[in-house]
């Protein structure tokens, strides 16, 4: 279960769900996640399968099955590459400690 690996798609769910998550925001998540564990790891693709019940119920509260090419899988994935983007974008410059306005150009700058 790719989902769970300390790589790809863990940091989603490690920045955003919480105890506090509401289960149908934890599952988009947990889609989210996939999604980005595809992108970074090719032998990971559809179909994707994603059950939800109530804790100790067993009772199936809602399934989804996502195949190759479902566009719900390529409509989330766009609007999180253009979020992540833009929020990527709005990150301040690195201020590095030895920058100096007057370095000419071509000029050896070295980091201890």
């Amino acid at each position: 279960m790719q989902i769970g690996e300390t790589k790809y798609g863990k940091p989603i769910i490690d920045r955003t769900v919480t105890y506090d998550t509401p289960l149908e925001d934890a599952a988009k998540c947990a889609l989210l996640s996939i999604d980005s564990t595809m992108k970074s790891n090719i032998s990971v693709e559809p179909p994707i399968n994603l059950i939800m019940y109530k804790t100790d119920s067993f009772e199936l509260r809602n399934s989804l099955e996502l195949r190759l090419g479902a566009p719900y899988i390529a409509k989330i994935r766009n609007l999180w590459e253009s979020f992540v983007r833009k929020a990527f974008e709005a990150m301040p410059d690195i201020e590095w400690e030895n920058e100096n306005p007057s370095d000419e150009p071509g000029e050896d700058i070295y980091l201890d």
